[in-house]
């Protein structure tokens, strides 16, 4: 209820206040949006999901873009991938941990490979026919840094799997992996 003394009648309020709650009110709604886009912008690494290796081969190893290893129908390896079976293999991509979670730092014979390292708001996506089991030799360890780009170079294997799952469908077996730069990238890729 209105005291009696303002009835129908309203508070002045100076132009200065007006535009002080109006700033006021644009940066509480801006901050937040403003916020994410730097999050997302700063914890962003390139994709490389649509990336064809410059070369075909670096000394005994085949260059692996990940396009090939797209699959079409469910359970059914590419024929491409395939003809790799037991080739001497050298792929760039992203660490994440697999099934089990990877404490960062912590030196590891195993680990995922992907072509995304997603970004602080959006994990990377985890389908089968884009992730590759890394199985280290038994004198080659790591560190773990999640969203890390790596070279890995081993025995390509794949296996028949649905290519929208959560198991990766293909492997680098007796594996050496070292850090790579985001110069690699344009070193030895062009988009697809």
């Amino acid at each position: 209820m209105r005291s009696p003394l303002t009835r129908g009648r309203t508070l002045p309020i100076s132009k200065s206040e007006e535009r002080r709650t109006l700033i006021i009110l644009i940066v509480a709604a801006c901050v937040p949006v403003l916020g994410a886009v730097c999050a997302v912008t700063l914890s962003s690494h390139p994709d490389l999901s649509g990336l064809s290796p410059l070369k075909e081969q670096v000394g005994p190893y085949v260059i692996l873009g990940w396009p090939p290893l797209l699959r079409d129908h469910s359970h059914f390896l590419n024929a491409r991938t395939s003809s790799l079976s037991g080739a001497l293999i050298q792929v760039l991509g992203y660490m994440t941990d697999g099934a089990q979670p990877i404490a960062t730092g912590q030196l590891v014979k195993r680990f995922v490979l992907l072509p995304d390292a997603g970004n602080l708001l959006h994990p990377a996506h985890r389908f089968g026919d884009q992730m590759i089991a890394v199985n280290l030799g038994d004198t080659n360890l790591i560190r773990f840094f999640p969203g890390r780009l790596v070279w890995v170079c081993g025995t390509f294997q794949a296996t028949p799997g649905d290519p929208t799952g959560g198991e990766p469908l293909y492997a680098l077996g007796n594996a050496s992996a070292e850090l790579a730069s985001k110069d690699d990238i344009r070193k030895y890729f062009r988009p697809y």
